[in-house]
């Protein structure tokens, strides 16, 4: 029952924080597991969608090389259902988000409190012929990021990256900042200044991936030694090294991949370069990678997670 559920216990014992500190400065972080397989939500949740039927994304042949054998000849109505889950496990967290917001109006310290709301990570709901998140795809990367610091709402739709919430936060309650943080506050952006840095970036080592996005391309690298992980494996031969660029303005779905066609080699050479930088200057190893090497090599070696006895790990 939902009084008795997991989510249901987090927002209470954040609500039980909240109104034992309401009266001094305080901190408190709610992390819910839903949305996420297996799609929890509690009884009174069951059949919500039932008799919804939802749509299919379109896909591309690209796709198929990447579909993991779990995926392959899934009935359509399993599909239809994985999908009714996932939107009911939505709701199901929604309502427990709405009861911490609604005891911080009945406190009176909604307008004095910053609430950021963010998930890690979104989902492939049939999109490129999948149903989990392990990809760089739109669908995967993107995930909510609301932030609300007394009255009033805009929408702003400048690229940001979650490294970038612990700065905000800091920022915006007039802390110090963390030293060595990765990330800027997005208070600027917040207030209506132009955004520094368009490009945001992100990796999936587990996968031997990365990606670099500017709002309008998308660079996708792999080093593609082996077959997909975490149980998504595809039963297909290793790729080996991939370069992926998608025109996100031509192509949203990102079905058609435009790094071998001419006109392109000035974007996909731009935003390989500003993956190599951004590794060069965040990979904990990257005086140990030889500037020296090809681009190829270099960007495997970043994007490849290490094992014991690696002689990058010496």
């Amino acid at each position: 029952p939902f009084d008795h559920s997991q989510a249901t216990f987090v927002a209470r014992e954040a609500v039980n924080f909240l109104k034992a500190n309401k009266d001094q400065p305080t901190f408190c972080m709610a992390s819910f597991f839903e949305p996420h397989s297996p799609f929890n939500f509690s009884n009174e949740f069951y059949g919500t969608y039932d008799g919804v039927d939802p749509p299919v994304p379109t896909t591309s042949a690209e796709d198929d090389q990447w579909v993991p054998e779990i995926f392959r000849d899934m009935p359509d109505e399993d599909q239809k259902g994985i999908t009714r889950a996932y939107h009911t496990s939505v709701r199901y967290l929604d309502q427990n988000v709405g009861y911490i917001l609604d005891q911080l109006e009945e406190m009176g310290i909604a307008d004095e409190t910053l609430i950021v709301f963010f998930g890690d990570h979104g989902y492939l709901l049939g999109h490129h012929k999948r149903f989990e998140k392990h990809m760089m795809w739109e669908e995967a990367v993107r995930v909510p990021l609301l932030v609300k610091n007394g009255s009033g709402a805009k929408r702003i739709s400048d690229q940001v990256e979650l490294v970038d919430v612990v700065p905000t936060v800091l920022d915006m309650m007039e802390l110090p900042a963390l030293a060595g943080a990765q990330g800027e506050s997005l208070s600027p952006i917040i207030s209506g200044k132009p955004q520094k840095n368009p490009l945001i970036y992100a990796e999936y080592m587990a996968d031997n991936k990365a990606m670099v996005s500017d709002g309008r391309y998308k660079y996708i690298f792999t080093s593609g030694k082996r077959d997909l992980g975490q149980g998504y494996a595809t039963g297909n031969p290793p790729t080996g090294v991939l370069h992926r660029l998608y025109d996100m303005e031509k192509d949203p779905t990102e079905g058609r991949d435009m790094s071998e066609e001419l006109n392109y080699q000035p974007e996909l050479e731009r935003l390989q370069s500003a993956l190599l930088e951004w590794f060069r200057e965040t990979h904990p190893l990257a005086g140990r990678v030889s500037p020296d090497l090809s681009l190829d090599e270099q960007l495997s070696l970043y994007c490849e997670p290490m094992e014991e006895g690696d002689p990058m790990q010496e």
